[in-house]
């Protein structure tokens, strides 16, 4: 199905959505491509504020020790959170998945999507270095193998 036509109303979300779309394949410059054609259409606050978040986190991600590639396939898990490993080489999750360890790397927070799960859930959410009580998160990652020995991969968005 073709877009034959865009309004000047609807540009915006349009093209960001698109931005969003191709940063989640590892696409960068077509994500690029179209968050400058989104930000043509902007024309209120209110049209700009999500563009520059979405520029943040673009430029994050691409700076990021791991950054997207294109054709990068995200894998979802459902784990419990069990401690954080930060050290020089990195800041690891550890995770239980189905009785399993499991340890991804989380990138500077600016580079990954933390997402509310409900509206029960809590307001503010912060990880600190060390073990804490397990819960249960939604994690989306991008498998990086062989860089890091006992390294899944790379956080990209993370469901509390």
């Amino acid at each position: 199905m073709a877009i034959k036509a865009v309004t000047p109303e609807r540009a915006p979300a349009l093209f960001s959505t698109l931005a969003y779309a191709y940063l989640e394949t590892g696409d960068v410059a077509r994500a690029a491509m179209h968050l400058a054609t989104a930000r043509k259409w902007a024309k209120t606050p209110q049209e700009n504020a999500p563009l520059d978040n979405l520029a943040g986190f673009l430029e994050a991600r691409t700076k990021s020790a791991f950054p997207p590639t294109p054709g990068e396939k995200l894998e979802v898990i459902e784990a419990s959170v069990e401690a954080l490993a930060c050290g020089p080489g990195g800041n690891f999750l550890q995770l239980n998945v189905g009785g399993q360890g499991m340890a991804v790397q989380l990138p500077e927070p600016k580079a990954v999507e933390f997402v509310r799960r409900s509206e029960n859930g809590p307001t503010e959410f912060k990880l600190a270095c060390g073990k804490f009580k397990p819960f249960q998160a939604s994690i989306e990652y991008v498998p990086i193998p062989n860089s890091i020995p006992g390294m899944a991969g790379v956080v990209r968005r993370f469901e509390y």
